[in-house]
């Protein structure tokens, strides 16, 4: 397979190449990797705000949206020698033209005792109502797990739309017969603002979107709100909305009805644990049923057997069908205690 052409506005990483200083946001702390000693980056003089995000909703947001994935490439070299190597390549150029408008990095020399963080690409493919692939999606971040918690950075985010208040615009729409359409910010991340100086080695070979709801009950001021969100940011509109975050939105406007389905994930949760081919049932939980702390494991051997089981994943799972299931709500918050 012949190799990747290189976009003019991005030079090839090498061993002497300068750093990239710029306003490209840091990935949260990652899991079994370990830290990079005598990492000399100084002192972060931001002031600390406070959190805004419940960590534990958003990061099982993340998990559940990214259940079923279609073996997403995990290097660079990989998704250029796989069979989509070309749909990947389109990504990262889209993501580093994406970068270049907003002006995320500058090419500097380093500056003495500063030790840059390293970079990597993260590849992904987003997938339809249907779960087929709908685009391929690169971007590529900085390895924040380098960096020292209260020395080089105060707070992490990994903000996800919540599912709450996704119901809470639906029942909205629904009720006072609403205009409903999407859009796309490209690269919405990077509208973020930092301020500090972050120095990035360049990535290798060379140098992704979050969706807004619009709703109104007038066309002319919908339009209008489209036209002042891309005349700021990078927009792609995609016109009614029926399908975000995972979740797809049935609507019948005579009836005045609106309704959450997420069909498609239900069906890759099913895969993932092997229980396609399972009868469903009427009720979540079926009256006398009792669930508590009795039937944890106890003696050695069930919890060795326990730890094998995907208990914790299987029940976070369950809890993210509830903002189109209510029913099942009792039953999963119980099973998860």
């Amino acid at each position: 397979m012949s190799s990747l052409s290189l976009p003019p506005l991005t030079p090839l990483i090498h061993d002497t190449a300068p750093p990239l200083v710029g306003e490209d946001p840091i990935v949260p702390n990652a899991p079994n990797i370990p830290q990079q000693p005598d990492n000399q980056l100084r002192r972060s003089s931001r002031s600390r705000r406070p959190t805004n995000f419940d960590d534990y909703v958003t990061y099982l947001s993340e998990i559940d949206i990214d259940i079923g994935k279609h073996n997403d490439p995990t290097s660079y070299s990989e998704a250029i020698t796989s069979d989509q190597s070309s749909e990947w390549h389109n990504a990262m150029i889209d993501e580093l033209e994406s970068m270049d408008k907003n002006n995320v990095w500058e090419l500097v020399i380093l500056p003495d005792r500063v030790k840059p963080v390293g970079c990597k690409w993260v590849y992904k493919t987003k997938l339809d109502p249907n779960g087929n692939v709908e685009r391929f999606k690169a971007r590529l971040v900085a390895k924040g797990y380098t960096q020292k918690e209260g020395i080089d950075y105060q707070e992490t985010f990994s903000p996800v739309s919540r599912k709450d208040s996704l119901r809470i615009v639906m029942a909205l729409v629904a009720h006072f017969d609403l205009e409903l359409h999407q859009m796309d910010v490209k690269t919405a991340f990077l509208n973020g603002e930092l301020y500090e100086d972050v120095y990035m080695t360049q990535p290798e070979g060379f140098k992704p979107k979050d969706d807004i709801l619009l709703a109104s009950n007038s066309l002319d001021m919908l339009h209008e709100s489209k036209r002042l969100l891309s005349s700021n940011f990078d927009m792609k509109d995609l016109g009614e909305a029926s399908y975000v975050i995972g979740i797809e939105i049935h609507r019948d406007r005579a009836s005045g009805t609106l309704g959450l389905s997420q069909k498609a994930y239900i069906n890759r949760v099913l895969t993932r644990y092997n229980m396609q081919h399972y009868s469903p049932s009427v009720a979540p939980v079926v009256k006398g049923d009792v669930f508590g702390t009795f039937q944890c494991p106890k003696t050695e051997v069930e919890k060795e057997h326990m730890r094998l089981i995907p208990y914790a994943s299987v029940v976070g799972s369950i809890i993210s069908l509830e903002s189109s299931k209510e029913s099942i709500t009792l039953s999963s918050r119980n099973k998860g205690l």
